[in-house]
């Protein structure tokens, strides 16, 4: 305490957000079996640059990253603009899905999007004519 005055340090971290704004869109998602779903990311710096990102899965409470680079998913972890695709969507991919970008002091998150409903079913079944 000086001259009656009580001083009160606040680290300036607690009073700005320093993460970036992350938009993903669209917020959620249906496809049909076996097709792509596609999201789009854009990342904003607001005090610090993001370093680099990734992709994350979120199904039954666990958390996985996402290999961008395989059949399964293809897209893009390049700032600011970024890419997520989903091919051939089975009912295991529906979930959740953000995007974490890597700043000075750790991890930011997006909000997460969803893949609601993947339609249809994996077998499919063609009708056949017979003609006599």
């Amino acid at each position: 305490m000086q001259n009656g005055l009580n001083f009160f340090f606040i680290n300036i971290v607690d009073v700005f957000t320093v993460c970036p704004f992350i938009l993903l869109t669209p917020s959620f998602l249906e496809t049909d079996y076996g097709q792509r779903a596609i999201y789009t990311g854009f990342v904003e710096a607001k005090l610090e640059p993001g370093l680099k990102a990734r992709w994350q899965f979120i199904h039954n409470g666990i958390e996985q990253d996402i290999d961008i680079h395989t059949g399964k998913y293809n897209g893009s972890r390049l700032l600011p603009s970024l890419t997520l695709i989903i091919n051939n969507a089975v009912f295991e991919d529906e979930g959740s899905y953000r995007l974490q970008v890597l700043i000075r002091d750790g991890w930011c998150s997006s909000t997460e999007v969803q893949l609601r409903k993947v339609r249809g079913s994996k077998f499919s079944v063609k009708i056949i004519k017979i003609c006599c």
